[in-house]
């Protein structure tokens, strides 16, 4: 086996050529609107065999803009503006800790990608470093080679799908995405899992990296002794590396198996749309066209395992499936489970289909079915040859289906709208990534207990962290740190806000707040609260409410309370006066002064 990664990490909190918020807040929906997409040539005059696939499909691609996270440039009706500068500094100090070779001038490319991905038709890529000898990744089963970095535009995220198109919400579009690859070093599930890991903490190690769902993932590029380079597409839990891995080698070791078995034949396809006409079964009525294979000797052989979740037939079923039909039905099933049996027995008898054949049908309402087959039969027609090199798509199961034929260098052109760069000003702006254990170590020395170091060490709060240590006075780090990292976690999961949209200046203010003694450390979590619900607003306006009480109208509410309610017992008192203080005085000092006055 031979296998590299590619490592996708979202960073930053605006876009890599807007001003717009990369952290998923969306807003308001703005306009909606459609795009077809064309094949053209790349810079070497050729159209990449990709780009042809999705071409030929004709899809109508539907796109939602929204108005904090999306603007004119991603819907490409204006120009892009500046590169986000943060996003490239990243990039660049990743890859001098990577002792990578850093260009004089860095190019900003356009990938050609019509699959509707991007409103333009491609994705815009700079290659920030190229990979030494000293470019490398140590796992326990040897040392793994970094390839290249690059730091790209990410691509819109698919809301539905259908026969004939794709709907985008435009949100995700354009946030930086660093990707770090490496050279097909990895011999085994288990290296692949470790480096992984050691890859994406270095990226988080940045302080840069968002975190959550969807912002990183990983695809892997995986070969075996007499198969092809597979690249396998879209997993985002590293916990299914190994599983996938494995899954795809067996899947790969049995096609090499099953060339050797097979011996010349000849498909013959059929237009048998006139044997379903008067059907029942829900797979076929009403269909327009039906389109029959016969493939000659291969009774049973869709039913052969090719790893334990994946048969020949299912595998088969993925090269229609990717021209937008639902799939293919086989004599191999059990065609009662689809009400066909009658259907399927008339045409082997009527077509003269040998008692050895297996029969197939794909069923559809245009263009589509007539794509569909041509892929399956242009796939049968290799089983007995090699095993293609492809692009696939991750499943949750840890199996992959066929996405689309693996691109090459010709969907690349120069992008004439952003000048070239020179690093040399922004390497000078780059920052040291400092390791894990150095940091565990000074976090340690402040007393922090061991699940706030594990959430700080790694989190995009960290340099923030030691800031407000330095510039608050009478907070302990334990307490800054908690705020900082539980608090949001409270508040996500009390209320169910998106807590992304909180920034750095959010929590400045409120600590500095909490410093002066001006509001109460039980008012923090309501006003996070209120700040996911309003980010625009600032501490200053939503602090009002929390105020803390001074010792006087504290004294003058607590009497009140004990006038209203004599000859209650003082734990009782307590959560009275609490309930009406309502987080703007601390417990102690409330008990201080109730134990006084009773």
């Amino acid at each position: 086996m031979k296998c590299g990664l590619e490592i996708h990490q979202r960073i930053c909190r605006h876009k890599l050529f807007c001003n717009c918020n990369a952290t998923g807040n969306k807003g308001e929906l703005q306009k909606k609107f459609t795009r077809y997409m064309h094949a053209v040539a790349g810079e070497t005059g050729e159209v990449d065999k990709t780009v042809r696939f999705e071409a030929i499909k004709s899809n109508k691609f539907t796109y939602e803009s929204f108005d904090n996270t999306s603007c004119l440039i991603e819907t490409d009706s204006e120009p892009p503006l500046k590169l986000n500068e943060e996003a490239l500094i990243t990039a660049l100090s990743i890859a001098k800790h990577l002792k990578m070779f850093i260009p004089s001038e860095l190019h900003v490319m356009r990938k050609t990608v019509i699959d509707g991905s991007n409103t333009g038709g491609f994705q815009r890529t700079i290659i920030i470093g190229l990979g030494t000898d000293k470019s490398v990744i140590k796992t326990s089963e040897g040392s793994v080679r970094i390839k290249d970095l690059e730091l790209e535009e990410e691509s819109a995220r698919i809301i539905e799908r259908w026969s004939g198109g794709t709907r985008y919400d435009l949100s995700g579009l354009g946030i930086p995405l660093i990707e770090v690859s490496t050279q097909p070093d990895i011999k085994s599930p288990e290296q692949a899992y470790e480096a992984a890991l050691k890859l994406g903490e270095l990226l988080r190690l940045t302080g840069r990296a968002q975190r959550g769902i969807g912002t990183i993932r990983q695809d892997i590029n995986i070969s075996v002794k007499g198969g092809a380079r597979v690249e396998i597409k879209g997993f985002q839990d590293i916990r299914m590396i190994k599983r996938l891995i494995e899954l795809e080698v067996k899947r790969q070791e049995s096609l090499i198996a099953l060339k050797s078995e097979l011996t010349g034949y000849k498909l013959r396809k059929i237009n048998v749309t006139e044997f379903f006409e008067k059907s029942k079964s829900k797979v076929v009525k009403g269909k327009k066209l039906v389109l029959s294979l016969i493939a000659p000797g291969f009774k049973e052989l869709f039913k052969r395992k090719l790893n334990e979740l994946k048969t020949l037939g299912s595998e088969i079923a993925d090269y229609a499936c990717a021209h937008r039909v639902k799939g293919l039905i086989h004599s191999d099933e059990d065609l009662n489970d689809y009400g066909l049996e009658t259907e399927f027995i008339r045409m082997r008898n009527e077509l003269g289909v040998k008692s050895n054949d297996l029969i197939l049908i794909i069923a559809g309402d245009g263009s589509e079915v007539e794509r569909a087959m041509r892929a399956v039969m242009d796939r049968i027609y290799l089983l007995n040859d090699c095993i293609p090199e492809e692009t696939r798509t991750a499943k949750p199961d840890g199996t992959s289906s066929y996405a689309r034929p693996l691109p090459g260098g010709e969907r690349m052109y120069p992008e004439t709208d952003i000048p070239l760069i020179n690093p040399s000003g922004f390497i000078k702006r780059t920052f040291k990534i400092e390791s894990k254990e150095s940091r565990v170590k000074k976090l340690r020395r402040l007393g922090l207990p061991a699940h706030l170091i594990n959430s700080l060490v790694l989190s995009q709060r960290l340099e923030l962290f030691y800031l407000l240590i330095k510039s608050l006075k009478r907070l302990k780090p334990v307490l800054i740190a908690g705020v900082l990292i539980e608090a949001p976690k409270e508040v996500k999961k009390r209320f169910k806000h998106d807590t992304s949209v909180l920034r750095d200046k959010h929590f400045k203010d409120l600590l500095a707040l909490l410093d002066k003694g001006l509001i109460t450390r039980q008012a923090v979590i309501p006003l996070l609260n209120n700040l996911c619900a309003a980010p625009e607003l600032s501490v200053k306006d939503l602090a009002g409410e929390f105020k803390a009480f001074s010792d006087a109208e504290l004294k003058k509410l607590i009497k009140m309370v004990v006038k209203s309610n004599e000859g209650l017992k003082f734990k009782v008192l307590m959560g009275l006066v609490m309930k009406e203080v309502a987080g703007r005085a601390d417990g102690s000092r409330v008990s201080r002064i109730l134990k006084k006055i009773t």
